[in-house]
């Protein structure tokens, strides 16, 4: 028989609650995608942001990483996802590495009955917002099963956790967040539940932007109807 040690590797959760810091430091972006061929999306980026996020975190300037959807872009490629998750071990055995989903992990217009957010149907879609079949069959199932959240909201679609100075809070823009909706009256009792004296600092992440200066008009749209 042979036999294969794997590494073992460690690194700093968040702070108790109740201890003093000074500064929290964290990087927060969407859109990744891995640099291995034959996939050759955004591999030059890829690449050099996975190298700069290991050197920040090598050096101890960072606490965390929050990745707010379009993760990998594997659209039902399962050997992708295996990339992309060797493409970021490295940073991830320093860091905690906090996800939300994006349009290439979810939406969907067919098959929901796999869908691991509970939304109806085949999920989200508002006659005035571009979502379509992004996540190539998907529907979250990948994202759910291979990364952990906190058990406050619903799994890794929204949720919230404290670290340091900062409460984080992700949502999904893939979801109905219209309000009277689910995710809506849970992200407003999150936000009234925050502690400002202990955690001053309010982070709410979510793929999709509120705001926007590129010249996409369905994105705008979209963006308006967040807002409201």
């Amino acid at each position: 028989k042979q036999w294969y040690q794997r590494r073992v590797r460690a690194f700093l959760a968040a702070p108790y609650p109740e201890t003093k810091v000074a500064v929290t430091k964290f990087i927060g972006y969407g859109d990744m995608g891995v640099y291995y061929p034959p996939y050759n999306g955004d591999s030059l980026g890829a690449a050099a942001v996975t190298r700069a996020l290991e050197r920040e975190a090598a050096a101890g300037g960072l606490d965390f990483v929050l990745h707010f959807g379009d993760i990998s872009y594997a659209r039902g490629r399962g050997y992708i996802w295996d990339q992309f998750m060797t493409q970021m071990t490295t940073l991830s055995e320093q860091v905690p590495y906090m996800v939300g989903v994006g349009n290439h992990e979810y939406d969907h217009v067919s098959g929901g009955d796999k869908d691991p957010s509970g939304a109806p149907e085949n999920g989200f879609h508002p006659e005035w917002g571009n979502y379509g079949d992004d996540g190539g069959g998907e529907c979250g199932v990948p994202t759910s099963h291979r990364y952990i959240s906190p058990d406050n909201g619903n799994g890794v679609f929204w949720y919230s956790f404290d670290y340091g100075l900062v409460h984080v809070i992700q949502i999904s823009s893939e979801n109905d967040f219209r309000p009277g909706t689910r995710q809506y009256e849970w992200l407003e009792k999150d936000l009234k539940s925050v502690d400002r004296a202990s955690t001053p600092w309010v982070v709410v992440t979510s793929h999709r932007p509120l705001y926007t200066s590129q010249e996409q008009h369905s994105d705008h749209i979209v963006g308006l109807h967040m807002i409201m």
